[in-house]
């Protein structure tokens, strides 16, 4: 009965919370999370207004014990976790035809509204050739009036675990990300593909190929980061096509990939006509971040921001600091190995604080900031179901405390 009763709630408090964010996003209001004056990253967790989407671990089916994942949202509220279903008396559950049980390649919230990219059918080139493709699905939040939006040749790859990496972005009513494009011939994977840069219009789905990023046998492509004009890239790729059956024995043939010649590229291109060109900045490498128009790069004298919009350069630091450094709601967080220290600087004051070190087990990194309140990934600290989860504290407490008080963030199904 209990349980029943939480369940109402849940779904009443989605329903609730779907109308407050559409109708807090009419056309003529901007959503404040991509008003920005750069392209804003999409990571895993998709940032809107009132909160977040993710994709939740649940457990498993109750006949076969297999693994699924919910997408959920998070409301800054009630810093609870919601299916994204609003079908009474459903139980969220593979077995069922629940709306939050998807396998999105990745997803965002605009505008009020859910954009989900799901692996689509296949394109058939010729007799023996298939391409794979994307669906771009949208719906309500809730997961209600789903439909299908805009569709494009390839897979996404490297939308990764916020807040360190992204592969897609929201500039200016568009998302920018790229594809890679493979094709199967004969139902085996070529070996040779192309990464596209793909711009898709969130008012009209409308889908712009902008051009090729790279190209190669074994290519692979990481998206460094965007500014306002240019988004950045680290390519690599082979000339050289290795085949399998060109070899005795699979041993000589990953021999012969691992000492074949890689071809190591920094590239940029042109948000506004696809232009690509390669890039020669300081330090530069697959390290290197590229956030709110600026380059942030250490070399064995310190560490710097370098504002690709002006050209000026910043030493932030005096030392080298870690490669995980990261940014998020402004705020530049880094690690300086040789004094062991973190710190957090404020990309619009320029100040920096030092953060204090945490000395028990968890592994705490921040996210976001709202309302006094920060939240992040928690490694280390479980929920009641044995969850690695995301955990909440106050912002003051974050900054001033050694060790401040984390509160998971609540599963309610």
């Amino acid at each position: 009965m209990m349980k029943k009763k939480i369940k109402n709630m849940a779904l009443a408090f989605l329903l609730l919370f779907a109308a407050v964010i559409f109708t807090s996003c009419s056309a003529e209001e901007k959503d404040q999370t991509y008003d920005k004056p750069y392209p804003v990253p999409v990571y895993d967790i998709s940032f809107f207004d009132s909160g977040f989407a993710l994709s939740y671990p649940c457990g498993s089916y109750d006949d076969n014990s297999y693994d699924y994942n919910l997408m959920c949202l998070v409301d800054y509220d009630a810093k609870a976790v919601i299916p994204m279903c609003s079908r009474p008396g459903c139980g969220h559950t593979g077995r069922e035809n629940c709306a939050a049980v998807k396998n999105y390649q990745a997803s965002l919230v605009y505008g009020g509204t859910f954009y989900g990219f799901i692996t689509g059918e296949d394109k058939q080139i010729d007799s023996t050739t298939r391409r794979p493709t994307i669906d771009i699905v949208a719906s309500n939040i809730d997961g209600s009036n789903e439909r299908k939006f805009a569709s494009v040749e390839g897979m996404i790859f490297g939308l990764s675990r916020v807040p360190r990496d992204s592969s897609m972005f929201v500039y200016q009513d568009c998302a920018y990300f790229p594809v890679y494009v493979s094709d199967m011939i004969n139902g085996i994977g070529s070996a040779f593909a192309e990464y596209h840069f793909i711009r898709l219009s969130l008012k009209t789905g409308e889908i712009t190929d902008l051009g090729i990023i790279a190209s190669g046998y074994g290519a692979f492509v990481t998206t460094l980061g965007a500014t306002a004009e240019k988004v950045y890239f680290n390519a690599t790729y082979r000339e050289e096509n290795i085949e399998l059956s060109d070899f005795q024995s699979t041993e000589e043939y990953f021999e012969a990939i691992e000492n074949a010649k890689v071809i190591e590229k920094f590239l940029c291109m042109n948000l506004s006509d696809g232009a690509i060109s390669q890039v020669a900045l300081p330090g530069i490498s697959f390290s290197s971040r590229i956030v709110a128009n600026t380059y942030f790069y250490s070399d064995e004298n310190g560490f710097y921001k370098y504002d690709l919009l002006t050209g000026e350069t910043k030493k932030l630091h005096e030392h080298p600091c870690n490669e995980m450094y990261y940014v998020t709601d402004d705020r530049l967080f880094y690690t300086c190995d040789e004094e062991n220290i973190s710190f957090s600087h404020a990309l619009t004051d320029e100040s920096t604080s030092v953060i204090p070190s945490r000395t028990d087990s968890v592994n705490f990194r921040p996210f976001k900031f709202k309302d006094g309140w920060c939240y992040g990934n928690a490694a280390g600290l479980l929920d009641d179901k044995g969850i690695a989860v995301m955990a909440y504290c106050r912002e003051d407490d974050y900054f001033r405390k050694e060790n401040c008080e984390l509160t998971a963030v609540s599963f309610n199904d």
